[in-house]
């Protein structure tokens, strides 16, 4: 059980109603987040699209021959990246979300993980990523507490180039969560 500080709780409140208010956007790396031991992973979604196309491309080459088979399965892939990974991306996007708007625990879980990033909607340079930046120091610095307004102090534009253009997912390098660094 993640322990936390009071002011810690509190920054929490300020980030639920920060999104609840859109002034601030949850980016998510696909890769990090979909393994296994990730908080938001979800081994049948990751799994059961990918399995079911291929078991129906094997299933036309038995029937149809070698040829109606590999088209089947060319199909399958497209299908697979046009469709099914787009969706799977907008799942796991959700179920971040949600686990941030939960409890400060369950944020802290999935800060701890990482393969997230909190980011001013606004702005999308002024940006923090788990686990290696303070999201303490970005809500003090950057979300209003009640009654207030955002702040426009000069934010660091060094995160610019990780910031996908869907605005759901980041480019990042992606580091092997199970092994310590």
């Amino acid at each position: 059980m993640v322990k936390l500080t009071a002011e810690e709780r509190d920054l929490h409140t300020r980030i639920v109603g920060a999104l609840e208010k859109n002034l601030i956007t949850v980016l998510i790396n696909f890769r990090t987040l979909n393994t296994p031991g990730s908080p938001v992973f979800s081994p049948w979604e990751a799994i059961a699209p990918l399995l079911i196309l291929l078991m129906t491309s094997l299933v036309v080459m038995v029937f149809v021959g070698i040829i109606g088979g590999i088209i089947a399965l060319l199909f399958a892939l497209l299908v697979y990246g046009v469709m099914v990974r787009p969706k799977l991306i907008k799942n796991m996007h959700a179920r971040a979300t949600r686990m941030i708007l939960y409890s400060p625990q369950t944020f802290s879980t999935l800060w701890e993980f990482g393969g997230i990033a909190l980011c001013l909607t606004e702005r999308p340079t002024a940006l923090v990523q788990a686990p290696d930046g303070s999201w303490q120091a970005f809500v003090r610095r950057l979300l209003p507490k009640a009654g207030e307004t955002l702040d426009t102090a000069e934010l660091r534009p060094d995160f610019t180039s990780s910031v996908a253009a869907d605005g759901m997912t980041l480019n990042a390098p992606v580091r092997d969560r199970r092994t310590p660094s």
